[in-house]
């Protein structure tokens, strides 16, 4: 089992696939649901200058997925390429940029 998003992407890559086929909506809950959990644990413990910054991406992570599941819940846009290229793109520059800063900030405390 993967201890992390990180770790888990490859496993991801595959349910990805399914649930997209089967359910676009459902896949968005299961992002949704599991960065929403892996942001709350990484709160806990950020004590550090960019904790607002960090927070506020975050945060804005969580509010632009709620309203591509809303659009595409209710048929306004298919699952698309949007909404996969945002989730690719947000997750790898967040886990290389962001954390790595907060993650050096950790490291030297």
């Amino acid at each position: 089992m993967a201890r992390t998003i990180k770790d888990g992407l490859p496993y991801l890559t595959i349910s990805i696939r399914d649930l997209w086929v089967k359910k676009p909506s459902g896949f968005i809950v299961v992002m949704l649901n599991e960065t929403s959990n892996h942001f709350s644990n990484e709160e806990k413990y950020m004590n550090y200058p960019d904790y607002n910054d960090h927070k506020e991406k975050h945060d804005l992570y969580v509010n632009t997925i709620t309203a591509f599941y809303e659009k595409v819940k209710n048929e306004k846009i298919f699952f698309s390429l949007v909404v996969t290229n945002f989730l690719k793109t947000w997750l790898t520059n967040h886990i290389k940029g962001t954390d790595q800063n907060y993650a050096s900030y950790a490291h030297n405390i």
